[in-house]
């Protein structure tokens, strides 16, 4: 995209900064109690089973009792609403 408008930088820019802090969280997630999630949710990704995480509540999704899809968590948002 060539010369960009001021509302798409600045979406572009929190885009930006929701991806990087789903990734802090998924990072910062205690390794050796949820070892196996982030290795599954690591695998998925690579295998593009299921998408990396665009936000913190998309990270969230993933449960103890295995990977939910983006769809699902999203869906769980909503009826909370």
């Amino acid at each position: 995209m060539t010369n960009p408008t001021t509302e798409q930088l600045k979406q572009a820019k929190e885009s930006a900064m929701e991806e990087f802090l789903a990734l802090l969280f998924l990072c910062m997630t205690d390794h050796q109690k949820y070892r196996k999630i982030i290795k599954d949710v690591e695998n998925n990704v690579l295998q593009k089973k299921v998408p990396f995480p665009k936000n913190i509540s998309d990270a969230c999704g993933y449960s103890m009792d295995g990977i939910t899809t983006m769809e699902d968590n999203q869906c769980r948002q909503r009826q909370m609403m």
